[in-house]
């Protein structure tokens, strides 16, 4: 795989580690989608909207509800924020 490529790669393995320890399904089936779909080199956008969508709905409700899930979400949401867009964006992606 090509750096750029290992990069997203790399990111993905992130969010998804994270996203494990998020206290809702939606949020982690939309984290293995999003990783699935870059592997299988399907259309990222419409999973990236999905996961984004479903950490957003998740940190307006508050994380989930205990402080420490909440700083799960906000990390989570970090990550794919600082680490995968621009990493996707690098590539062409439109997200």
């Amino acid at each position: 795989m090509n750096e750029p490529f290992a990069r997203i790669a790399a990111a993905l393995d992130r969010v998804s580690s994270i996203a494990e320890h998020v206290p809702d399904d939606v949020v982690r089936l939309s984290a293995r989608e999003l990783k699935r779909t870059f592997a299988q080199h399907g259309s990222v956008e419409p999973a990236v909207t999905r996961l984004r969508r479903s950490v957003s709905r998740l940190a307006q409700d508050g994380g989930g509800g205990a402080a420490q899930q909440e700083t799960v979400v906000s990390q989570l949401d970090s990550v794919i924020a600082e680490q995968l867009l621009p990493e996707l964006r690098r590539v062409g992606f439109d997200v």
